[in-house]
């Protein structure tokens, strides 16, 4: 479920970025820090759940996410502005292509080690 939410939440961000930043150095600051954050929370997070699963127990992971994810929802509700809303039609080309080359990425992934 967490990889879930990550794989819906880092779009919706870059979505929400591109359309509540003007281009220019106000988008390009806005890209640095999703890229800065994502690399230290990518970084971070492991290392501190290796040391919270080590002290605490695997159990823990999963409970640090709630403060963390409350955190986020009311500094998102007074920080952030809504974003325009525009019309929108679903790519389905683009979401079969996708689903189909990360299916065939994680199936390689898994199969690697015994098919050598």
């Amino acid at each position: 479920m967490q990889g879930l939410g990550a794989a819906l939440a880092a779009p919706g961000t870059l979505v929400l970025l591109m359309s509540i930043t003007r281009p220019g150095p106000q988008r390009a600051r806005a890209m640095t820090v999703f890229v800065l954050a994502s690399s230290i929370g990518a970084a971070l997070g492991l290392l501190l759940g290796g040391l919270l699963t080590t002290s605490l127990g695997w159990e823990w992971v999963m409970f640090v996410n709630i403060p963390i994810g409350l955190v986020v929802l009311v500094g998102v509700s007074l920080l952030v502005p809504e974003a325009p809303r525009a019309p929108a039609r679903l790519d389905v080309g683009g979401a079969v292509a996708s689903t189909t080359g990360m299916t065939a990425l994680v199936y390689g992934l898994i199969n690697a080690e015994s098919q050598g």
